[in-house]
């Protein structure tokens, strides 16, 4: 692999915790002092399956390589190395993963982690800037929407070399016949469940999605008219905070075919988004774009007066 991020998109009951955790005793028991942080979108998770994972594989562990298990700090330290591994619930202790200096990050259930690309971006990387062995795991089975993160990391660690993906036919303890039984129950084999949790596939909730009838497939670009300087052209912007976009569209209207046109976007988000930055990012597009400079109407919800000013 490239760099320090591995993805895994697996199935369900693969194996793909029990792996992870493997891979986290093995850091432990071979780097001195080794820091490794196992990350999960809510603490549940850690006491009902990252837990007896660990407890499964070192269950039989020699007495002088056994670590010990902290229950106020969720964290079992190895005397033989003085590794620790310490394990998070990001709804609890959302900074949970933040460390001077981490050798190892295992983000477990990765494409249920709210904001994955900023805890990446902001957390993950500078925590590892300093150790050039380190390596950040993702496993995941599909999350429940295409557009989450996850699937963007999926994609990068492709091109990497850093990616595997192992649906339901490539798991060996499982028959064709248990797999056929798993698909009738979860609603057969053409069932968003059964192509989601079972074939790794990237498919959309109908029955969840606000715009179920939006594919990718059907963005098309609009041709220029000589009618575009007679058309009304919008801002439009919902505001965010920290977690939530900030998303500001440009969009034309033809009056002639009666269509809305999304032109351009501006997406930020983050604790380091001011008004001047938002802003300055829309004059920049203003600059781009010359016919945004004099907009027919802005449009915003007005949840936050002061930043509109």
């Amino acid at each position: 692999r490239q760099g320090k991020l591995f993805v895994a998109e697996c199935s369900r009951q693969f194996g793909k915790t029990t792996w992870c955790a493997i891979k986290d005793v093995e850091k432990a028991l071979t780097k001195s002092k080794a820091k490794i942080r196992v990350g999960t979108a809510f603490l549940t998770d850690l006491e009902q399956f990252i837990i007896p994972a660990f407890e499964f594989i070192l269950e039989d562990c020699p007495m002088e390589l056994r670590p010990k298990w902290n229950s106020q700090k969720y964290s079992y330290t190895f005397p033989s190395t003085g590794a620790e591994i310490r394990l998070v619930g990001l709804d609890r202790k959302p900074n949970g993963l933040r460390g001077n200096k981490l050798d190892q990050i295992d983000l477990q259930e990765a494409g249920f982690i709210s904001n994955l690309r900023h805890l990446y971006q902001y957390v993950l990387v500078p925590a590892t800037t300093h150790v050039p062995d380190a390596t950040i795991l993702m496993s995941s089975t599909q999350p429940d929407s295409p557009d989450h993160d996850f699937n963007s990391f999926c994609d990068e660690a492709i091109e990497l070399g850093s990616y595997i993906q192992l649906d339901v036919h490539q798991n060996p303890l499982l028959s064709e016949a248990d797999i056929g039984r798993l698909a009738r129950e979860v609603g057969g084999e053409d069932s968003i469940a059964f192509k989601r949790e079972y074939l790794c596939k990237r498919v959309v909730d109908v029955e969840r999605a606000i715009v179920p009838e939006f594919s990718k497939g059907l963005i098309e670009e609009r041709l220029p008219s000589e009618f575009d300087q007679f058309y009304h052209r919008y801002l439009w912007m919902d505001m965010g905070v920290q977690k939530d976009l900030t998303v500001i569209l440009f969009v034309l209207y033809d009056f002639r075919q009666a269509y809305a046109y999304v032109e351009d976007e501006i997406v930020i988000r983050g604790p380091t988004v001011t008004t001047k930055k938002i802003a300055d990012a829309i004059r920049q597009k203003q600059t781009e774009r010359e016919p945004y400079k004099k907009t027919y109407r802005n449009i915003a919800d007005n949840s936050h007066p002061l930043l509109l000013n």
